[in-house]
């Protein structure tokens, strides 16, 4: 009897040790990003196509902004109508909590971006040579210009009030949309710098005429606006988004 206790034994701690081996020698999964593999200079491009996909977004936001507050409806009075979001939306009651909501992807946009320039200017030990300078230089470009974006639509599209627009930035106090579209500029400027082609050049120059014509400062919207995009230049799109057929509008 008491052999077959210590064989019983021995047989149960094989087959522990055999699955601690199976459920810990494994290698890595590829969907789950840590902090150190981000800040890598390889990954710098992997961020820029988050950013540049975070902008398709910001479609649903200019719909819901401009389409429900004038000219769509969208509550139980539509057929196949699942939920009520669109209608919080129009009445400005959406609840805290309703992640159907889209305008939390402006604030994503911009915590990508920040992150991004924290991460070029203080975290990723980039290489001394001219592909380490191109890819600081990249993701400095894309993470001001993204930023300046987000800060622009934060002050454009959020508000506490119908006739006080503004938000918040990582739990800070109220922040009115006046001093939002200053950050907005600043970001873009400082993204000006990082500008390696003419059409970067352009295609942030228009951006900055844009944020000065809402924020009510129209000299400086025409002398932006001037040095901006012109006829034949490629539009400022989303990329690596995909369309979903939806009959949801």
């Amino acid at each position: 009897m008491k052999k077959i206790k210590y064989i019983s034994a021995l047989l149960l701690l094989l087959v522990v040790t055999a699955c601690n081996d199976w459920v810990t020698d494994i290698p890595h999964t590829n969907d789950l990003i840590t902090e150190d593999q981000m800040n890598t200079q390889v990954n710098i491009p992997f961020m820029i196509t988050g950013l540049h996909n975070r902008m398709a977004n910001l479609a649903t936001v200019w719909m819901e902004s401009d389409g429900i507050s004038d000219q769509l409806f969208f509550d139980q009075r539509v057929g196949n109508s699942t939920y009520s979001t669109y209608m919080e939306l129009d009445l400005a009651v959406a609840i805290q909590y309703n992640n159907s909501v889209s305008f939390s992807s402006i604030q994503l946009m911009r915590m990508n971006a920040d992150t991004l320039v924290g991460r070029c200017l203080y975290k990723i030990p980039f290489t001394n040579d001219a592909a380490g300078e191109l890819a600081k230089k990249d993701g400095l470009l894309w993470g001001y210009l993204y930023g300046g974006l987000a800060r622009y639509h934060l002050a454009a599209y959020i508000g506490i009030h119908p006739t006080t627009g503004g938000a918040t930035i990582n739990g800070s106090s109220f922040i009115p949309s006046s001093e939002l579209y200053a950050q907005a500029v600043s970001k873009l400027k400082t993204a000006l710098t990082y500008a390696s082609t003419a059409y970067q050049t352009r295609l942030i120059n228009s951006l900055i005429g844009k944020v000065y014509l809402m924020a009510g400062d129209y000299g400086n919207a025409l002398t932006y606006i001037n040095q901006g995009l012109v006829s034949g230049d490629n539009p400022f799109k989303s990329v690596y988004s995909a369309t979903i057929a939806e009959n949801d509008y």
